[in-house]
């Protein structure tokens, strides 16, 4: 009786969550594309972004692209054409949201990089930074905008829950690369650090970033304002990072295990490990006969899935690939590449990143619970009924 019970409410909850079913598919890879056909990557002029779904395995779900506004009016997102450290892609922490940036400039504006976010003389010049939120249904918030980052490159956002974003970029002289904002807000958005960063992540409640030669963590977990930061692993090992993900191995809810992607056709897929939470280890390097830009994984087991996409965003052997680490977390690296997807013509994978899920509501939970008591209640009488007690004689 009480396995029926369990297999009634793991039935309801299991509808519970397929009725949220949104064009994603959880478990399925989202590739950030820049370009399209008719304007290809390689050039410093504002491009279209898309986001494009793949199995695991390799198959494009063409019905989930999601191509972003890179008209003439409204707000738009593009990235810029030659600029092969934009493009990042992040999950948020809960799992419900993507994250990418960009700016609100027409597609095919030229030194989209360069443009001036304060509009003077012209306000029509106003080309501000872009923080777009993707949730699992595909709905697009591109309410999140700053000021920052002007004349220079904003590269990529990240968030715990969908609230509150942190943003990577360029600034001149010892302003705020690294920043942070609420959802909706415009403007000038609030300093973390001075650091030249790269990719940001929040893995395990904590904030972590990349600049060209390290990987550091916020002093304060997820900061709303200044924050000093601790450098994780630096050079030689890393000369120039990009993306990088953090696993939790053994579940003790202290990550131990660090993959870098590297835009260098040496060093190219770079492995660290920690045994005490502090101090990371070298795990040694697969060199890839080309350049990685974006990095996802997941822990399989004894193993760990890692995806990645290759090129600068200039040349034509912009790939989805796939590598399985077959080592222990605190062993050498240990592992093969193997072709997944390649780029349409004219247009360069950046990020990548697996796809948001939807998280039912707890009214939804109530409602699975109160059916399966439902059910119980009907299997209780209907056993009762087909197998009555037997009365002494």
């Amino acid at each position: 009786m009480l396995r029926a019970f369990c297999l009634a409410f793991l039935f309801v909850l299991s509808f519970a969550l397929l009725v949220q079913a949104g064009p994603f598919t959880p478990g399925n890879l989202v590739v950030l594309t820049v370009g399209d056909s008719t304007l290809n990557v390689g050039s410093n002029k504002a491009t279209a972004v898309s986001l494009r779904e793949y199995t695991t395995s390799g198959s494009f779900v063409s019905d989930s692209m999601i191509t972003f506004n890179s008209g003439s009016s409204g707000t738009r997102l593009t990235q810029s054409g030659s600029q092969s450290l934009e493009g990042s892609l992040s999950r948020s922490a809960d799992g419900q949201y993507l994250t990418l940036v960009g700016y609100n400039a027409e597609r095919g504006r030229s030194d989209v990089i360069q443009t001036s976010t304060s509009g003077n003389p012209n306000p029509a010049n106003n080309i501000v930074r872009v923080v777009a939120r993707v949730d699992y249904s595909g709905a697009v918030n591109l309410s999140t905008t700053t000021t920052n980052y002007s004349g220079m490159s904003i590269r990529s956002a990240t968030t715990l829950d969908g609230e509150r974003f942190y943003t990577g970029g360029a600034e001149d002289g010892a302003a705020g690369s690294l920043r942070t904002m609420l959802v909706g807000a415009t403007g000038v958005s609030t300093i973390v650090n001075a650091a030249d960063t790269r990719v940001v992540h929040v893995f395990n409640g904590q904030l972590y970033g990349s600049t060209n030669a390290t990987i550091f963590r916020t002093n304060t977990a997820l900061p709303t304002s200044s924050s000093d930061i601790t450098v994780l692993v630096t050079v030689p090992e890393i000369q120039d990072a990009v993306g990088f993900v953090i696993l939790d191995q053994d579940n003790n809810g202290v990550p131990d295990t660090l993959y870098v992607a590297n835009q260098r056709e040496t060093l190219s897929l770079q492995k660290y490990y920690t045994e005490d939470g502090i101090n990371w280890n070298s795990a040694g390097t697969i060199d890839f006969s080309g350049r990685l830009n974006g990095i996802t994984g997941i822990r399989k087991g004894s193993f760990v899935d890692l995806y990645v996409t290759t090129g600068t965003g200039t040349v034509s052997e912009n790939t989805l690939q796939h590598f399985r680490d077959t080592s222990a977390f605190n062993q050498t690296i240990s592992g093969t590449f193997t072709l997944l997807a390649t780029a349409p013509v004219g247009t360069a994978f950046r990020g990548v990143s697996f796809a948001p899920t939807a998280i039912p509501e707890p009214h939804s939970l109530l409602l699975s619970g109160l059916t399966c008591l439902y059910l119980f209640g009907r299997f209780f009488r209907r056993s009762t009924h087909e197998h009555p007690k037997k009365r002494c004689p």
